[in-house]
């Protein structure tokens, strides 16, 4: 599979390259339901479908404008590397709140009432996934769920949502803070 990868994306194959990452995460999640198949004394993430699989696949279905795809593999495909493939209901959630960071407010309605009855999980989420799901949030046109990614500002500048970026030296830490966008 991973041979046949870059021979198919240099024949710009793209589906079928989807179509056989897609059957072999399947199958993975078939032979290997905790996420990772155990080897003596090693655990092999995924049995073998790892997490660079899960980035490469998502990429392929952003290319593809298959955004939703893109979102469900790195939410689905995540809880089943961390182990808890069997929690399905983060599935009924439609925002990313699985994977919210700690220092995040919890996420509130116009109200101020939580907007669904799933508190936040806290899970783990490697950047490179949340770059990627914050890439398919924000091409599907779910800006609210795509602005919600630390490096929302980096991705929408590379895509042009954003033209500019005023930012301030802060004199003691000498780090940069966001002053403002202009979208």
């Amino acid at each position: 599979m991973r041979q046949l990868h870059p021979i198919l994306i240099e024949l710009s194959d793209l589906s079928s390259c989807v179509d056989l990452f897609g059957q072999a995460f399947e199958q993975y999640q078939k032979l290997y339901p905790n996420g990772a198949s155990p080897d003596d004394d090693l655990t092999i993430e995924g049995g073998g479908f790892g997490h660079h699989d899960l980035l490469l696949l998502a990429d392929l279905y952003n290319t593809l404008g298959e955004y939703e795809k893109a979102v469900e593999i790195i939410r689905k495909g995540t809880r089943w590397l961390q182990g808890r493939a069997e929690q399905k209901y983060w599935d009924l959630c439609e925002d990313d709140r699985e994977y919210d960071l700690p220092e995040w407010a919890p996420r509130l309605n116009s109200r101020g009432e939580d907007v669904t009855d799933v508190v936040s999980g806290r899970f783990p989420l490697d950047i490179n996934a949340r770059h990627r799901l914050a890439v398919a949030r924000i091409k599907s046109g779910d800006l609210t769920e795509g602005k919600a990614c630390p490096s929302f500002f980096l991705i929408a500048i590379a895509l042009g949502l954003i033209i500019s970026v005023t930012c301030q030296c802060h004199p003691l830490s000498g780090r940069q803070k966001l002053l403002g966008a202009v979208c």
